[in-house]
């Protein structure tokens, strides 16, 4: 079971990257990207230029955070956690372009029958917030 579950996510990962955008930089991936969820929790993803992420789950009766590394390889978004919290949070993400924006579309095992474009696997960039000029000083 377990070595058929491997191969089949294999497969799934394999063909979703060859249908995935163009190699895009690292640098063109740093912001925050999000994941449309229905009910009462949302899941927040900040790349840092730095090669640092945070991964925010928030839920109705509280939040969990993971933070870590992350790198480009092969077309895929990894995730490396410093240490793994009490939830365990995707790793894995294809990079994809929609039209003028690049986003994230997750690799785990409760998304891998549904389209590499579908709401269920998509993490998209959320508006960078726009450069304000410096408050005057009295």
């Amino acid at each position: 079971m377990s070595r058929s579950f491997t191969a089949l996510f294999t497969f799934v990962a394999l063909c979703t990257a060859c249908v995935s955008a163009d190699s895009i930089p690292a640098k063109d991936l740093v912001g925050a990207y999000s994941r449309r969820q229905s009910g009462l929790y949302s899941e927040t993803l900040s790349l840092r230029s730095d090669g640092s992420y945070v991964f925010l789950l928030k839920f109705d009766i509280g939040a969990e955070e993971e933070s870590g590394a992350w790198a480009v390889k092969d077309n895929l978004v990894i995730l490396t956690p410093k240490q793994r919290g009490k939830m365990t949070m995707p790793s894995r993400f294809v990079i994809v372009r929609l039209s003028s924006v690049v986003a994230l579309s997750v690799l785990e095992v409760a998304t891998a029958s549904h389209r590499e474009d579908s709401e269920t696997r998509l993490f998209r960039p959320l508006p960078k917030p726009a450069n304000k000029a410096p408050e005057p000083t009295p």
